[in-house]
């Protein structure tokens, strides 16, 4: 038997960027980039092998009801051609691929290129809804359903808006000079390596440890935050993970070779699986450049071309495929070989600050790998079998929840699969919630931070809800929620502060997921003044796997802090102020009521009183600003134009200059003799 595992995402206007395999297509992409659209009944599949008789096609016969746009596909019938069917005592499927039934109605968007690529379908299982008894159009994605008749109308405005122009589907390619790296592909029928054995084998790199926040005292004070329900939220035990089939124990892999600038992230990810079943995958060792399908190895492939994809398997990459891993096995259920390839046609990175950005059009090979090292070993999607309301490596999550970390579920799954777990105390937090949403088999994500804020001293902090879990096979109980607000996003590097710690009484027993409700937190005056990442960590002793235990939001949101506007009174003698703090891009602002004539002086020197720690640059908005006047810190004088009050400011020279500092000030009016114009 074959299995070919892609991803498809569904996105009706504008939802949230999801994918692994396929990008996101929206309504008005599957109209603008489609050759046909149509409503029609499935009368009959049948199945055949391609050309090179390697990989087994079924042919869909459709009666066509009705030609949304017409790009030349007749009135009557049309025959599909799709990768996947049964033949000769084997089976081959491409689990993104739909899974049609023949007697079904459908209304399909068709790629341009269909019958040339392995699906015909532009987007996927996005570009295929299914139409039942009562006119209720059910996207095979799992991520929407509406009524036929609305749907219809809304292709119909779509299409007039398109007109007769030739289907377009944009996506952004690499950036100019990036090429990403991919093995050789072998001939067909050429002489192949032996498959790869135990003996000889390596265990694959395991990434250094990452460092946990220093000890801090909380800067913010204490909130009794609302109980957590009795019982965290468990997923049903079989089969809320699915198995399309299993590999042996170990799976040795072909590595990405070690010259690659990807490598040896691919090594990480499976450590990451190693973790949960002990010895899962190991590497050969052998760095081989060359790759072939049906040849028993389990491959790291790369990045290969369209060309290379055409030769291999008589189709090429889809305009919306981003990865796939292609396994296969026979009637004994044990997969013999998997490869695992990702389309060059797109960006990736291993920024997870870009992959996790959902306007940015990179996306993330530590994520897409993760993923696909499960589908290596067996390991479906689970809203193939389940209605999803739970967080897994497998889910189609939008990009910002894209994170390349095993949950409860993918565990489970590993562990009962494979026995002999050497990942017992384990606790994973969120910044989201994971639910069920009634007209999809996918779990909806929602955000505890879900927009950038301005908050000032005295402010609240909300977090919407965040949700912890227990991927491990001990119970842990009470669990602590430390709220950081950090310089630098999803790390513990440079500047964070603790704002206060949120306690639960509760138990957290393996495979749970536990929603948690925060309140409120006050930024407390003591907090310098800057932009900040909200991060949670959740502290667990004995915890063995800690890159699970810091949780951030998008990239993209921030929490800037102000302080309260402070009010000068200067007089004709030094006068103070303290003490203000300044963190990453902070600022700390007064207001000056200034006189016409008069001479105003305002000093962090220490010459007149004031003070400074970091490399300061003081500043009189709409007057003028200084740097470096005494030292690296700053001195402005100046006499007023205007009778008015101004706005002043402090901050730091760059990024990195943070401190603390006393703001010295003083006026000067004009010898009275000559004030009225007496000389």
């Amino acid at each position: 038997m074959l299995v070919f595992c892609a991803l498809a995402w569904a996105a009706l206007g504008a939802l949230p960027a999801r994918a692994q395999h396929h990008v996101p297509v929206s309504l008005n992409e599957l109209v603008d980039g489609s050759g046909s659209v149509l409503v029609g009944q499935l009368l009959s599949a049948q199945p055949r092998w391609n050309d090179n008789h390697n990989l087994i096609f079924t042919d869909y016969r459709f009666r066509i009801e009705r030609v949304l746009y017409n790009g030349g596909i007749g009135n009557f019938e049309i025959v599909l051609s799709q990768a996947g069917g049964t033949l000769d005592g084997e089976t081959h499927r491409l689990s993104s691929n739909p899974q049609l039934q023949v007697g079904e109605r459908y209304l399909v968007f068709l790629d341009p290129q269909a019958n040339q690529v392995l699906c015909p379908f532009l987007g996927g299982d996005q570009g295929v809804y299914r139409i039942d008894r009562d006119d209720i159009a059910w996207s095979l994605s799992g991520q929407a359903a509406l009524p036929l008749d609305e749907l219809v109308q809304r292709i119909d405005g779509l299409v007039q808006q398109r007109g007769n122009a030739a289907p377009v589907f944009h996506h952004a390619g690499p950036p100019a000079g990036v090429t990403y790296p991919s093995k050789t592909a072998l001939p067909l029928r050429a002489p192949f390596p032996p498959a790869a054995g135990h003996t000889g084998s390596l265990t694959p790199l395991v990434e250094d440890a990452v460092a946990a926040p220093e000890p801090r005292s909380p800067l913010a004070s204490g909130v009794d935050d609302p109980p957590a329900q009795e019982r965290g939220l468990t997923a049903p035990v079989l089969p809320a993970w699915h198995r399309f089939a299993l590999a042996n124990r170990p799976i040795v892999w072909d590595e990405w070779p070690h010259d690659w600038w990807v490598s040896p992230h691919d090594q990480y990810m499976m450590s990451r699986w190693n973790g949960i079943a002990d010895d899962l995958n190991r590497i050969s060792g052998a760095e081989l450049t060359t790759w072939a399908w049906g040849n028993d190895r389990f491959e790291m492939v790369g990045f290969p071309d369209n060309a290379t994809m055409i030769a291999q398997f008589g189709a090429g990459w889809g305009a919306t495929t981003l990865a796939i891993t292609y396994s296969r096995w026979n009637g004994s259920g044990v997969i013999l070989e998997s490869d695992i390839a990702m389309n060059p046609a797109y960006c990736w990175t291993l920024d997870e600050s870009r992959s996790r950005d959902g306007a940015d059009s990179c996306w993330g090979i530590d994520a897409t790998t993760l993923h696909e090292l499960g589908h290596g070993w067996g390991l479906a999607h689970p809203w193939e079998t389940e209605n999803v309301w739970w967080d897994s490596v497998m889910n189609y999550s939008p990009k910002e929840f894209r994170l390349p970390l095993l949950h409860a579920d993918d565990t489970d799954a590993a562990r009962t699969s494979y026995p002999g777990a050497t990942l017992n105390t384990d606790g994973l937090i969120s910044m989201y919630r994971t639910s069920d949403n009634a007209n999809s088999n996918e779990a909806t994500y929602s955000s505890a931070f879900p927009a950038s804020l301005t908050l000032y001293h005295g402010g609240a902090l909300n977090l919407d809800g965040i949700q912890v879990e227990n991927p491990g096979t001990v119970a842990w109980s009470n669990p602590q929620v430390d709220i950081y607000l950090t310089q630098n996003w999803n790390t513990w590097t440079d500047t964070y502060y603790l704002l206060r710690s949120a306690h639960y009484s509760v138990a957290v027993n393996p495979r749970a997921t536990q929603p948690l409700t925060v309140n409120p937190t006050t930024i407390p005056a003591t907090l310098p003044t800057g932009r900040y990442f909200p991060t949670l960590y959740l502290p667990l002793t004995g915890d063995q796997f800690t890159r699970n235990n810091t949780a951030a939001g998008s990239p993209t949101r921030t929490v800037t802090v102000r302080n309260n506007v402070v009010a000068l009174a200067p007089t004709t003698v030094w006068q103070t102020w303290s003490t203000g703090h300044i963190g990453p891009s902070g600022s700390w602002e007064f207001s000056l009521p200034v006189v016409a004539g008069d001479t105003y002086e305002l000093s962090l020197c220490s010459a007149d009183g004031g003070w400074a720690n970091f490399d300061s640059v003081l500043e009189v908005v709409g007057v003028g600003s200084n740097d470096d006047y005494c030292g690296l810190t700053s001195r402005m004088s100046f006499v007023s134009a205007t009778t008015t009050t101004r706005t002043v400011s402090v901050r730091g020279y760059s990024v990195a200059a943070q401190g603390d500092f006393t703001l010295a000030y003083r006026r000067s009016p004009p010898d009275l003799i000559f004030r009225n114009g007496f000389d």
